[in-house]
């Protein structure tokens, strides 16, 4: 009896949702606030539910999303795709990540025309010119690109060894990268927001509480 008890108690429990697994894909790793306060909010109050992260561009995100290799996915309105099933998250300020021997480190806040003259560091793969894009956007053309198929890490790198600098959320400014200082920019539109996107088709309850979960604390913390 004790072990029906048992089986029944857990099937209680995963057909509500309380235990279970969410697959998240990101293309940034999730530091910084608000990200990580959102995360640690949630483990807080479902602690048997299991969280797997992968990091993945855009097109693999795309990919992950309807294939259901992962169950929901954080990415910036730019790299979305046309039907993908989002909620606005939260919003971050955008920050020039540049050497620290560079002239533009000596001066405390920049702007985008004193941006525009220098080399960007993005990340790019043979199909993604999202980055681009996204600078663009800021910049307008004649802009001149470095695109790497790395890591974030690996351009910082780059940018420590002068190669030239790119942006950065103010999160990712958060983690000291040796060689490398941060300013903030002075314009309206340095920032970014940032969109959970998922499968609607899923029927997993613990998915459905962790979308749940996050729409309703950016709702409740205005954070964007």
């Amino acid at each position: 009896m004790a072990e029906l008890d048992a089986i029944r108690h857990a099937g209680d429990q995963n057909g509500n949702g309380i235990i279970g697994k969410v697959r998240l894909g990101v293309r940034m790793p999730p530091i910084g606030e608000p990200l990580c306060g959102l995360l640690a909010r949630w483990r807080a109050k479902h602690p048997e539910v299991g969280l797997a992260i992968a990091e993945m561009n855009e097109w693999e995100t795309q990919a992950a999303i309807q294939e259901r290799r992962v169950d929901v996915a954080l990415m910036t309105t730019h790299t979305l795709w046309p039907d993908a099933v989002t909620a606005p998250l939260y919003r971050e300020r955008i920050v020039a990540a540049i050497p620290c021997e560079h002239p533009l480190a000596k001066q405390k806040i920049l702007d985008w025309e004193r941006l525009r003259k220098e080399t960007f560091l993005v990340q790019g793969w043979d199909n993604s010119r999202s980055a681009r894009a996204f600078y663009a956007s800021f910049m307008g053309c004649g802009v001149k690109f470095q695109c790497h198929a790395a890591s974030k890490q690996s351009v910082f790198a780059l940018i420590a060894a002068g190669f030239g600098i790119t942006l950065a959320t103010a999160s990712q400014a958060e983690v000291v990268f040796p060689g490398v200082v941060y300013r903030p920019i002075r314009e309206d539109n340095a920032w970014v927001q940032v969109e959970l996107v998922w499968c609607p088709e899923a029927e997993d309850l613990a998915i459905g509480r962790f979308v749940a979960f996050m729409r309703d604390e950016a709702v409740s913390r205005r954070l964007f």
